[in-house]
């Protein structure tokens, strides 16, 4: 899908793309630290939201793993991770970093708190009226 971009990516094209899958997507100039690694740079066109800073990423996987595992092939550079617990992939070109998001916040824990704690005083008010 990047690939179908091009190396100065059609924003247009980008939009319509991720507008269709339901993600949020940001592209970054690629700059690299003194070690190497890959490093967002300035914003080339973007539609995350503000909350979603591309500088908390933390890395689970490369795509250099999968291969190994595997053995298929991913002719780009890929990082899966996630941002504020959001699962996120990053993908290199070798000029652009592309975060690619799913538009999908998961609900709270307490709704299942709330719904098993009534469910439990239900029966158990339940129960006291079966017995008497």
């Amino acid at each position: 899908m990047v690939s179908s971009w091009g190396s100065l990516p059609d924003t247009n094209h980008v939009l319509k793309e991720i507008n269709n899958l339901q993600m949020w997507c940001g592209i970054f100039e690629l700059n690299t630290t003194e070690s190497g690694i890959a490093i967002p740079g300035k914003k080339y066109w973007s539609n995350l939201p503000y909350y979603i800073i591309v500088e908390e990423f933390y890395n689970w996987h490369k795509s250099s793993e999968f291969e190994e595992m595997y053995d298929i092939d991913i002719p780009l550079e890929v990082f899966f991770g996630e941002i504020n617990t959001m699962p996120v992939t990053v993908v290199n070109n070798g000029n652009y970093l592309f975060y690619l998001v799913i538009d999908y916040i998961p609900p709270s824990e307490i709704n299942n708190l709330l719904f098993a704690f009534i469910l439990a005083i239900l029966f158990i008010v339940g129960l006291y009226f079966f017995i008497h």
